[in-house]
């Protein structure tokens, strides 16, 4: 009869242990805590503080906010139309669009140039000029220049030093 009266006590204690003398010792109710409460607190107020402060917005607004990527872009205005087949020392006509998607006031240094198709010889630059283009906006450029290839096959090439931007056409030279 003394076991059920022990099993009937350890049922309604929840920490029970027996030393060598069979005297029952109780252990200290351990109560634990929920500590996410406390650590969603201390979150919330870590966050409000970086609303706070300016560069703390101005970084959230960067992360979470996507931001626009400046860029330039060059193409011909009529690509289709460009020439293929030159005669020796003719002047040739091409015009070209700057775009600025940069997000300010730019000047674009242009460089025309010409050069052997298959490499051999210097590049020729025919023009150098510098066009300003306005934020959001494009400038057409038309020029007419006079290649100076040896070979039968002329490569002309608008680029934009400094930008990633380069166009080219391949002419077929007639020779005289």
């Amino acid at each position: 009869m003394v076991a059920i009266d022990v099993e009937v006590e350890l049922q309604s204690r929840p920490v029970t242990r027996y030393d060598d003398d069979d005297d029952r010792v109780t252990a200290p109710v351990v109560i634990r805590r929920r500590r996410w409460p406390l650590l969603l607190a201390v979150l919330a107020i870590l966050i409000g503080l970086t609303l706070v402060s300016p560069s703390g917005r101005h970084q959230w607004a960067v992360s979470l906010i996507r931001q626009p990527t400046p860029y330039t872009t060059l193409s011909f205005q009529d690509a289709a139309g460009l020439p293929h087949n030159v005669e020796s020392g003719a002047p040739v006509h091409l015009t070209f669009t700057v775009a600025n998607h940069e997000g300010r006031l730019t000047d674009y240094p242009v460089v025309l140039s010409s050069a052997n198709a298959d490499g051999a010889g210097a590049v020729t630059a025919l023009l150098r000029t510098t066009v300003t283009v306005p934020s959001g906006g494009q400038r057409t450029m038309s020029v007419s220049v006079r290649p100076a290839c040896k070979t039968s096959a002329c490569e002309l090439q608008v680029s934009l030093p400094g930008q990633a931007e380069t166009i080219d056409v391949v002419l077929a030279m007639h020779h005289a």
